[in-house]
């Protein structure tokens, strides 16, 4: 086994753990892209489901980050005008802003929030290496047959 090999299965940094609208999905990334020769058929039969869910959550959190910077540069707009009532200089207040605790939660969601999807997105791309794997294996597997 290569030390990658081994990483990926020994390794916390595989377990996702994705929360949305209020359900939460867990799963070992290497654990999924496993191929087992013995139930093949049965993972090329599941694999687009599995694949279609990453797609769709994939797409859902997008909106929920899009919606995120929305709300963090409104927060931003808020705090700013506030605080400029009360500021020397327009960049006393931004620093200001920056400083604000709310402002600096909200940086924090939006933050995590494209952290999870960018984890979605490699379980997407690392989903279609898994089909191009399961392709490549049914035609190897074709070829031994006819032989």
């Amino acid at each position: 086994m290569s030390k990658l090999s081994k990483y990926s299965a020994e390794s916390n940094i595989m377990n996702v753990e994705i929360e949305y609208n209020g359900e939460s999905f867990k799963f070992n990334l290497d654990r999924e892209l496993r191929i087992k020769d013995s139930n093949r058929d049965n993972e090329i039969r599941n694999h687009a489901r599995s694949y279609a869910f990453l797609c769709m959550l994939n797409v859902k959190l997008t909106v929920v980050v899009k919606e995120l910077h929305k709300e963090l540069k409104s927060t931003f707009a808020k705090r700013l005008t506030k605080l400029r009532e009360s500021s020397n200089s327009v960049k006393e207040a931004e620093l200001g802003v920056y400083n604000d605790k709310f402002y600096v939660a909200k940086q924090s969601e939006v933050t995590r929030a494209e952290e999870l999807k960018q984890i979605i997105e490699v379980s997407v791309r690392a989903f279609e290496e898994r089909k191009d794997l399961l392709q490549t294996l049914s035609a190897n597997t074709r070829r031994e047959n006819k032989s």
